[in-house]
């Protein structure tokens, strides 16, 4: 049967992923025996095998004008409340957190209000529960005031308390909005804002922008605050250089006494 001619290219990191996850199997079978005593493989065929890497891998960053035009915008992205009417949707309220608090948007959705705590700390103080979180793992951070007026507008409008959602589908409140639903407000967004959007862009980006605004900050604790559990993967993929940063780095030389 003849192939179709055309045909889009997977990326690098798209291999990668499935080359790992076929080492990982190969890896358990190399080493489980079945009940005569034989291994499933007598070897790894994947041992030595090169995972491709992407050389140019898209990363990019939402700077602080781009912010400023979607959030003039968000609250005319609607949704459908439980009674059916149009009402603003969250994406406000996801913006601001995203921006404030440099989480990534699963994270962000899965938040209770049971999680928020408006008395501790300066701001207040957001609970990140290890069933949300990527390295699953507790953290207690402390707030924002913009997020902290985030809480305060979301208590008049919908409030709840406890284990309830703080971002509920409207349809089942038992559970919070889909990821691919923020994700599609975000993209309405763009559009009303008549902003190009980001290739590779997402809610990442934001989460990005958060991490490089702390350059100036101590490594560990903006690691903490943002969710990281080592440096290394901040410094690589999430902190970039900057205009500002960049004219503070040359123009900052002291002069320099021979020892």
């Amino acid at each position: 049967m003849p192939v179709a001619a055309l045909r889009t290219p997977v990326s690098p990191r798209t291999v990668a992923k499935s080359l790992k996850v076929l080492r990982h199997l190969c890896r358990f079978a190399s080493s489980y025996r079945k009940v005569d005593g034989r291994f499933l493989l007598e070897g790894d065929p994947t041992r030595g095998l090169p995972i491709p890497s992407e050389p140019n891998p898209k990363r990019p960053v939402v700077d602080s004008e781009r912010l400023d035009r979607l959030l003039e915008v968000a609250d005319k992205v609607q949704m459908r409340d439980s009674n059916m009417e149009v009402v603003p949707s969250y994406l406000y309220e996801l913006l601001v957190l995203a921006a404030g608090t440099g989480r990534r948007i699963g994270a962000i959705l899965a938040l209770r209000w049971e999680d928020w705590d408006p008395d501790k700390a300066l701001h207040g103080t957001l609970r990140w529960r290890a069933e949300s979180d990527k390295l699953k793992r507790d953290w207690l951070v402390p707030v924002t005031a913009e997020v902290r007026a985030v809480f305060e507008g979301l208590r008049k409008k919908r409030p709840g308390v406890g284990a309830a959602c703080v971002f509920a589908d409207p349809v089942d409140p038992s559970k919070p909005i889909s990821q691919q639903r923020a994700t599609r407000w975000l993209r309405r967004a763009e559009e009303l804002a008549e902003l190009d959007h980001l290739p590779g862009g997402g809610w990442h980006a934001f989460r990005r922008m958060w991490a490089t605004a702390r350059k100036d900050h101590p490594l560990k604790d903006v690691a903490f605050a943002g969710g990281w559990r080592d440096t290394q993967t901040l410094l690589k993929c999430y902190q970039h250089h900057d205009p500002e940063t960049l004219e503070r780095v040359v123009s900052g030389a002291k002069r320099i006494k021979a020892g």
